[in-house]
């Protein structure tokens, strides 16, 4: 029960370096410490990256410049631009960089963040979050309700937010006095500052992969409520970088998940889990199937249909070949997909599962385990 968990790994673009997370109990403080650590090729070896124990869900940039993260850490009196009387536990993403210094938020405001990715020229972060009220409406509601929590009347859904990384960069390197609180309109929602608001959503959204271009954002997604009562709350939709457009993609009876752009931007894999609905008809639960959806037609191609195990995970290479996790029986191999068929390439006895492959090469990171041996993370 003390054992520390890798939750995966994530390889650099170039792929240099590795930052891996890890969960372990904390039994004093009645919680889960989440770290993040940097393995780089040149050392051959893992260093703390972060300290703060709140931290998970990194991604590399673009550029490998900077990990960015998820993390409910207490902003500094300093940074802070609420009363440390009232004191949250945000998730906010924050940045951190590699070569050097502290990590720091990419906003302040309390706004927690459902999924994140980074823009293809590594210049914004494409964020989710609740779709913020206006200040007046706000004061009213607590001014109402107080600490009553209202499953349903609450709902509002999300909002898609595009911000580039610079603003932060920029606040972060101020001295503390130069730093002002930003005023917003009472009946203006409370976004950070510089933010573009690129779609709307009456649906929470659970992952965003912006286009190889960065003309476009893919994002899916799930209940509010976190309930499964309609498969129609899970679909993929496709927004314009610059906000307006937004496409739904998929109008299917599955969950889907794991979204990856095909290299010339024309179509996007995603994972249906196990248990999770089929697409090609009627709700039913089958094994997990890996599917394509083409950006014109609509129309979703299955890969690995030969395949008797059900798909668990997949990443796409630098050749665009489409790489997947396969559970049969008690084991979960790696396997090469070309469309129908599929290829092993690691078939030791054992799971292998969170893939994750490198942008400038073919080196494949993947955490493994067995009944003999505890989780570690590899690569091919």
């Amino acid at each position: 029960m003390n054992a520390t968990e890798i939750q995966g790994a994530r390889i650099s673009p170039d792929g240099s370096a590795a930052v891996i997370a890890t969960i372990a109990p904390d039994w004093q403080q009645n919680r889960f410490k989440e770290d993040l650590w940097l393995w780089t090729r040149l050392q051959g070896r893992v260093t703390p990256l972060t300290h703060s124990e709140h931290d998970s869900a990194p991604k590399w940039s673009p550029d490998s410049r900077y990990i960015a993260f998820l993390s409910d850490r207490q902003l500094t009196n300093n940074e802070s631009s609420d009363d440390i009387k009232d004191r949250d536990e945000t998730s906010r993403v924050w940045l951190i960089p590699v070569s050097s210094g502290e990590a720091f938020p990419l906003y302040r405001e309390k706004l927690d963040v459902h999924a994140f990715a980074w823009s293809p020229d590594s210049s914004s972060i494409d964020f989710s979050v609740t779709n913020p009220l206006p200040k007046d409406l706000e004061d009213a509601r607590k001014l109402e309700w107080k600490d009553v929590i209202r499953w349903r009347e609450q709902e509002r859904g999300d909002a898609l937010l595009a911000l580039p990384i610079d603003s932060a960069i920029h606040v972060s390197a101020k001295l503390p006095e130069a730093h002002q609180k930003t005023n917003t309109a009472g009946d203006q929602p409370q976004y950070p500052t510089g933010t573009l608001v690129v779609a709307h959503n009456t649906f929470e959204i659970g992952e965003i992969a912006p286009s190889p271009s960065g003309e476009q954002i893919a994002f899916e997604t799930g209940p509010v409520s976190h309930r499964l009562e309609d498969p129609a709350a899970s679909e993929l939709y496709l927004a314009a970088t610059h906000g307006s457009i937004v496409q739904q993609l998929t109008h299917n009876q599955g969950l889907e998940g794991h979204l990856f752009w095909n290299h010339s931007g024309k179509s996007i894999y995603f994972l249906v889990r196990a248990a999770s609905g089929s697409i090609e008809g009627p709700y039913q639960d089958v094994q997990g199937r890996i599917y394509s959806v083409d950006l014109q037609s609509g129309k979703a191609t299955r890969f690995g249909g030969d395949f008797k195990g059900s798909w668990e995970d997949l990443t796409v290479m630098q050749d665009g070949k489409i790489i997947a996790s396969g559970l049969t029986g008690m084991d979960q191999h790696l396997y090469r997909i070309d469309g129908s068929k599929f290829e092993s390439i690691a078939t030791i006895p054992g799971n292998y599962a969170q893939l994750d492959a490198s942008r400038a090469g073919a080196t494949l990171p993947f955490t493994y385990s067995s009944t003999a041996e505890p989780h570690r993370v590899q690569s091919v």
